[in-house]
């Protein structure tokens, strides 16, 4: 067993509820975005408030099973982590995979908000890259050339603190920040394709900027004000690239990239608009979401409950159906996937 795993010792049983919303999947979007012939996967990826990172497959009998994980990652020395291990702990708020053009390889991305963030090899668990980041690291991204940006929320400062980070990673030894853009409160950050440019969410916008160089250069056309305060996390639509999803303190929206406007009503707002306190979300490419709410575990700000929306094709409704897994605590969720969007 390598040293960078940890299997849960018994098998954890699932509370489920179940619930209906009355948002039909609209038909035009169907035909835009139809799903490919093959299986869409759908895994995801969990942060471990206990400091590591915990992935599992939707689709099994049971997502909360020790049969449904399909990888965890924990620090350790053997791994080449030194900074990690300290500073996970009830603060590890962002994961992601993806294809490394640097490394030539699968890797995965975190941040913790106890000013860290790494790179794993995806098939070792070992250690690539990993640094003590400023200003409360709550999400990151990396972009095609292989470099990273960085959203620090700015902790007690978030309102004059909060900011972008630029990281040169492909420098390799050489490799440091050499951009910071002031963003109140930063707390998410993805990398759009379509657009070719980074999108950010902060306390009350949604801002998006052009990569020039090794910095990042505002564009004032592209992003809004968001319509409640506490901007949190940010997320393509993998069902429809128009879209970004975003959470606040009390309301989730979507973002028309086309229309340039925030959106109340979309597919699932039924059962999503209105959710408070919602930390991470997630979608897949045949329209399916995941999500997590607070429910204060062991921090204010964390769950040990997440929450899967499927359309029931007959009635052409969602269906939202609830997941809690003992003795574990999350903060973000994420479609574990190599693709942007």
């Amino acid at each position: 067993m390598k040293n960078w795993m940890r299997i849960a010792i018994s098998l954890l049983l699932p509370v489920m509820v179940i619930t209906s919303g009355g948002c039909t999947m609209k038909k035009e979007q169907e035909t835009k975005n139809a799903v490919k012939e093959e299986k869409v996967q759908h895994l995801m990826a969990m942060t471990d408030m206990m400091g590591g990172i915990r992935v599992v497959d939707l689709d099994a009998n049971d997502p909360t099973a020790k049969d449904a994980i399909v990888w965890e990652w924990y620090p350790s020395e053997e791994t080449g982590w030194k900074l990690a291990q300290g500073r996970l702990a009830l603060a590890i708020d962002d994961v992601k995979l993806r294809w490394s053009e640097y490394y030539q390889k699968e890797v995965v991305i975190m941040t913790a908000s106890n000013n860290w963030a790494g790179i794993a090899d995806y098939s070792t668990g070992e250690c690539l890259w990993e640094e003590a980041v400023p200003y409360m690291p709550h999400s990151i991204e990396m972009l095609p050339n292989g470099d990273v940006v960085i959203a620090g929320s700015g902790g007690k400062d978030y309102m004059t603190a909060g900011c972008l980070m630029y990281y040169n990673i492909t420098a390799g030894a050489d490799c440091t920040q050499t951009d910071l853009q002031m963003l109140s409160s930063a707390h998410g950050v993805v990398w759009d394709p379509s657009q070719e440019m980074v999108w950010a969410v902060g306390w009350n916008e949604l801002a998006g900027y052009k990569v020039e160089g090794e910095k990042l250069v505002r564009d004032e056309k592209a992003g809004c004000r968001l319509l409640h305060n506490n901007g949190h996390d940010l997320s393509t639509d993998y069902y429809d690239t128009d879209m970004l999803l975003i959470t606040t303190g009390d309301k989730v929206y979507k973002y028309s990239k086309s229309q340039d406007k925030l959106l109340i009503e979309y597919n699932y707002s039924d059962i999503l608009l209105n959710n408070v306190d919602t930390k991470g979300i997630t979608s897949f490419s045949d329209g399916d979401v995941a999500y997590c709410v607070a429910t204060k575990v062991k921090a204010s700000y964390d769950t040990d409950t997440f929450y899967v929306i499927r359309l029931d094709e007959e009635k052409g409704v969602g269906v939202r159906r609830q997941y809690t897994i003992p003795d574990f605590s999350m903060y973000k969720v994420r479609n574990f996937t190599t693709d942007y969007q």
